[in-house]
């Protein structure tokens, strides 16, 4: 049987006495039936609820026809507080608008008994029995099914499934569609609370967005007063649709802005039934919620999944990872957000967040905040204390403040980050039941997810040595040139490097480059250096020593000898194998590898200097002319210089009578054409 919601507007009972309000509601149950009465209920966790902010997890009523009740601090936080969603009456509900158009006829279903006046009942189909054990690993939990009782939208089916783990502070809700229309309708889909904060029917608006939310719509919406704070909120984790639209306000104007996209009563035949995006901080308004989301034309099926939160704390806590997949061994950053929703200073805020097993602080923690007055992140201010140890597997904090919103309606949020890592690969959720020992903070942390991709790396630092004078210089140009990461060599940039220890202070490390430096003067002997290289994470690391031995200069004075190179006008390439042929150190021939070469000028541009080799090249050939390239020689170990010049002549191309010019490349060039030349002059002579 079709049934339509009734057209008795409700009439509002005012906030009264917690004695009153349950007298009043016994009567309406004996007197009336509710137009959204639940035909079966379930309850959970039925010993809880009891608790000032709700140390005990909080009491659940879940409706077969999709309403709840909640009990926090033995009071009912849906309005009416008394009722529950089979005895009685409530204000809230899942909505469904369907706009099909063509008969210019749209139908609102919902079993909410605030906008009476408003749309048709849903049917209700079933309802489980509660499963589960209230835990993580097997929350409580309950599927509703519903269908529109009118007839041409029988073919869509709604499923509600409201999980719960103790002792959170929310339900988790998730939506599913099925049988939805192929073509020639518009779907919207609501969910809609009319609040009631802890003996009191009041409060301003609040709307919170996260640090991953870029889409402009808050992913909080909520209603809070003094200390008690009630909201939907979203978490991507869900891997589902954050809504479309919002409203936090008078609680009756959500109905009516479904129906007909106003605040005001009105047939739902016309309007857009898009909620406003309000958000009221009046602190005198009787305040509801509700988020839309607007279901992809054509789609066969839609989802979605959020949180009905209570919470009776001036400050809640949240926090996430950045980023939220690394691979094995490097670094996220776990932020905690300490959000206060009142207009005073809140001191004395401490938690300890347990880290899953695999998850662990950082080699290097990097503990910073920006508490009490956010902004910038820095040090702990006196009598703020975080026990982060690196390697240690939980974060307490102590002794935390968060300065005042500027506003009702508003918040302050102040931070608290450390750096984490994990070496074991797969998924570390790190959720509520991780957070313990609060103090003066609401636990409003969902289901944070750190994916940790790949095997942890294996990192080899192997031993070096290196020698060096007495002088000084680089005794190794690079530690990690025989170090390994996976098998492979190590690269700065792939590792961190630090130094560890130095037997003199002399004998340093470059983290920049990995050389290994000794200072002039350093005793002759052996000297050793202790470094460590670390996997980008932070972990795993390793050890290595650089053994130094510091030995005599030697001979130190330096001659540079000039040079003279004579080739023909089109010689190209190298025209002198080595500027050092003729030059001496400590009287004998120079050794390039005793020696660092620079080109210090040339006359010409392609007349240059290859200092690895000591060879003087043309790249291009030259005018006939002189050209001149002055070169500095150094000795390697100690600062002893000395400077000479190159002067390279490029002759004209002698040319005989029937010869055809052939380009001359010193020297060979020149062996050539005396060849030819004495040919030509023995031919004379006979």
């Amino acid at each position: 049987m079709q049934r339509r919601v009734s057209q008795v507007k409700r009439r509002r009972l005012p906030a009264r006495a917690k004695g009153w309000l349950l007298g009043a509601a016994s009567l309406a149950v004996a007197c009336a039936v509710q137009a959204g009465g639940a035909n079966t209920q379930r309850e959970l966790n039925p010993t809880g609820g009891q608790q000032p902010q709700g140390t005990d997890g909080l009491r659940w009523m879940i409706g077969s026809n999709s309403q709840i009740q909640v009990w926090l601090n033995g009071e009912g936080q849906v309005y009416l507080p008394g009722n529950t969603p089979s005895n009685g009456r409530l204000f809230n509900s899942v909505f469904l608008r369907v706009d099909r158009g063509s008969d210019a006829q749209t139908r609102v279903y919902h079993n909410s008994n605030t906008n009476t006046d408003v749309g048709y009942q849903f049917t209700q189909v079933s309802q489980s029995a509660v499963s589960g054990a209230g835990t993580s690993a097997s929350p409580w939990a309950v599927t509703t099914v519903l269908k529109p009782a009118e007839a041409a939208d029988a073919g869509i089916t709604l499923t509600i499934r409201d999980e719960y783990v103790t002792p959170e502070l929310w339900i988790k809700r998730r939506l599913s569609l099925s049988g939805l229309p192929a073509s020639g309708a518009s779907v919207k889909l609501y969910q809609n609370i009319d609040t009631y904060l802890l003996g009191y029917d009041v409060g301003p608006g609040i709307v919170r967005t996260a640090a991953w939310n870029t889409t402009g719509v808050p992913d909080l919406v909520g209603v809070t007063r003094d200390a008690q704070f009630e909201a939907l909120w979203h978490t991507p984790s869900s891997n589902t649709p954050l809504w479309d639209r919002y409203f936090s306000g008078y609680y009756a104007n959500a109905g009516y802005q479904i129906c007909s996209g106003t605040s005001v009563s009105a047939p739902c035949k016309t309007g857009t039934g898009d909620l406003s995006n309000q958000i009221d901080t009046n602190t005198a308004t009787d305040n509801g919620i509700a988020v839309q989301w607007n279901v992809p034309a054509g789609a066969p099926q839609f989802e979605v999944e959020y949180m009905i939160s209570f919470a009776q704390s001036a400050v809640d806590l949240t926090k996430a990872f950045a980023p939220a997949v690394i691979n094995a061994g490097q670094v996220s950053k776990l932020t905690f957000n300490i959000n206060n929703r009142t207009t005073s200073d809140v001191s004395g805020i401490g938690f300890t967040d347990n880290l899953p097993a695999g998850v662990k602080v950082a080699a290097t923690p990097n503990v910073q905040t920006n508490c009490p007055a956010g902004g910038a992140m820095g040090a702990l201010p006196a009598g703020m204390t975080v026990n982060a140890a690196a390697g240690a597997g939980s974060i307490v904090v102590g002794g935390a403040s968060v300065a005042a919103a500027t506003a009702a309606g508003a918040e302050h949020t102040c931070q608290v980050a450390v750096d984490v890592t994990s070496d074991v690969p797969g998924s570390h959720t790190n959720g509520t039941a991780n957070i313990t020992n609060l103090s003066n903070v609401a636990n409003f942390v969902g289901s944070q997810v750190l994916r940790v991709n790949g095997a942890a790396a294996a990192i080899d630092a192997v031993d070096d040595a290196g020698a060096a004078t007495a002088a000084g210089g680089v005794a190794v140009a690079n530690v990690l040139v025989n170090d390994t990461v996976n098998g492979t060599p190590a690269a700065l940039g792939a590792v961190t490097l630090s130094l560890v220890s130095s037997s003199n202070p002399g004998l340093t490390l470059d983290v920049a480059t990995g050389a290994v430096q000794a200072a002039a003067g350093l005793p002759v002997g052996a000297h050793t250096l202790q470094y460590r290289i670390c996997a980008t994470g932070g972990s795993p690391c390793d050890t290595a020593t650089v053994t130094v031995t510091i030995g005599s200069a030697g001979p130190t004075n330096i001659v540079a000898q000039p040079d003279q190179v004579r080739v023909f006008e089109g010689a190209t390439g190298v025209v002198l194998p080595s500027v050092l042929a003729n030059d001496t150190l400590g009287g004998n021939p120079v050794q390039l590898a005793q020696v660092v070469l620079t080109q210090r000028s040339s006359s010409h541009p392609d007349l240059s200097l290859d200092p690895a080799t000591g060879s003087v090249r043309m790249a291009s050939p030259l005018g006939v002319g002189s050209y001149t390239l002055v070169y500095r020689v150094c000795h390697a170990m100690a600062p002893n210089c000395a400077e000479a010049t190159v002067t390279v002549v490029v002759a004209p191309l002698i040319v005989g009578p029937s010869t055809t010019p052939v380009p001359v490349n010193a020297p060979l060039g020149l062996l050539l054409l005396a060849s030819t030349l004495a040919f030509l002059g023995g031919r004379r002579m006979r």
